[in-house]
This record gives structure tokens, C-alpha cells and sequence, in this order.
């Protein structure tokens, strides 16, 4: 019984897991680096660096680990490091809806 409450917890969080990244934040799916490299080359990729992609990464890694998948060394804490540098010196979030008057030469992709 022990066994078969240990395998369905296990199996209650992939599903949340892969539920949660597939249809809260798919641009959370993504394995994180290669979108931040396109970024910082000039790249515009919609709705990677928001808060809702954050939340939806950071449950369904911890979730992920937590049910004894791998995933990954660096692609996911890169790309949550990433969201919270660009919120950060954007001061702006447009889900929110929260735009602080402080850093806008920053809001543009080229600076």
C-alpha cells in the first residue's frame, strides 16, 4: 500500500507538472537558455519573460524535482533568472499591468 501511495503521489505531481506547462504557461516549456541567448542577439519572443511564464516554471520545476524527474542543470534556474533581471530593471510588468517610472531607456529591446 505504501508503494502504490509513494508511485500516485509521484504521478499526481508529473501530471500537475506537465498540466501546469502545458496549458497555463507553454512558453514555459521551453528549455530556458537558447531563448535568453535569441534575447540578449535581438530576438523578440512573445510572452517569455512575464510574470505568469515565472509562477509556471518555477511550480512545475520544483514539482518536477520533487517527483524525482531531472530537469536539467542550468536551462531552468537561467531562465528564471532571466525573468526576474528583466523585471527587475524594467520596473514594468504587463500583466499586472504595473509600469514604475524608474529605467525607461531600458524598455525597449535594443538597450
Amino acid at each position: 500500500m505504501t508503494w502504490i501511495c509513494i508511485l500516485g503521489s509521484g504521478l499526481a505531481m508529473i501530471v500537475v507538472s506537465s498540466g501546469l506547462v502545458v496549458f497555463f504557461c507553454p512558453a514555459g516549456a521551453l528549455y530556458g537558455l537558447p531563448e535568453v541567448i535569441g534575447l540578449l542577439n535581438g530576438a523578440s519572443i512573445q510572452h517569455i519573460f512575464n510574470i505568469k511564464t515565472f509562477f509556471g516554471t518555477f511550480v512545475s520545476c520544483v514539482l518536477a524535482v520533487a517527483s524525482g524527474l531531472f530537469c536539467g542543470l542550468d536551462g531552468p534556474m537561467i531562465h528564471l533568472g532571466a525573468i526576474i533581471g528583466c523585471g527587475l530593471t524594467q520596473f514594468k510588468s504587463d500583466t499586472l499591468g504595473i509600469q514604475l517610472p524608474f529605467f525607461t531607456r531600458f524598455w525597449n529591446s535594443a538597450d
